[in-house]
């Protein structure tokens, strides 16, 4: 058996021997935090240590220093964002945890590569990763296909915006023509008017000239 793993039963043994420590008096009162807090006061019956009383922090409770923050099969634990982390990575090592701040296309890339190169993941959502790479598939073929329909729609809306606006634009041309032709009709008749005005006036000039003669 190689040293790594004996340290690993080590702290499997500590830890179901590590009692659950809680600060003082935090079952008494809610505003207390439940993070560990030193017990102080010089009458303090934990800090004194006295029986029947919540555990205090000692040495002795805490993990070997060579396995302390290793994963339960002696992996390493690496959060991975990106492709370009795994080119510094070790399959036999280091242990996957991949980002939640990820994106499902960036997520199955990652996963996608770590099956391809052999590495533990070491989220409790992708056990199983072959399995979790094909529902990640289909729920990002799912949401690109919905972008799809949301795009086309949205193109769709633009369209008959134009539409209707070219239709007005037409609309306003039209009535623009017809109060032009309107007004050159108007033009005309006045311009008529005075022609026959003219026309009387020039016959009866015509009339006077001849009865003066």
């Amino acid at each position: 058996m190689s040293e790594s793993k004996k340290l690993l039963e080590l702290r499997n043994k500590i830890r179901a021997k590590r009692p659950n420590f809680r600060p003082q008096d935090s079952t008494k009162r809610k505003k207390i935090r439940k993070r560990w807090v030193f017990p102080a006061g010089m009458h303090s019956k934990m800090r004194l240590k006295k029986k029947g009383r919540a555990r205090k922090v000692m040495p002795g409770f805490r993990s070997p220093n060579d396995v302390r923050g290793l994963d339960r099969n002696g992996l390493q634990i690496i959060s991975v964002n990106n492709l370009g982390r795994f080119l510094t990575l070790d399959k036999n090592t280091h242990g996957l945890v991949i980002s939640s701040s990820l994106g499902d296309k960036k997520r199955l890339e990652i996963l996608k590569k770590a099956a391809e190169l052999g590495f533990t993941v070491l989220n409790h959502n992708y056990k199983d990763v072959q399995k979790s790479i094909l529902q990640l598939t289909e729920k990002y073929s799912k949401k690109k296909q919905e972008k799809q329909e949301t795009t086309k729609i949205k193109e769709g809306k633009l369209k008959q915006r134009e539409e209707i606006a070219q239709k007005k634009a037409e609309e306003e041309r039209k009535k623009e023509d017809e109060l032009a032709s309107k007004v050159l009709t108007e033009e005309e008749r006045k311009s008529a008017e005075v022609t026959q005005k003219e026309e009387i006036i020039t016959e009866q000039e015509k009339i006077l000239t001849q009865k003066n003669t």
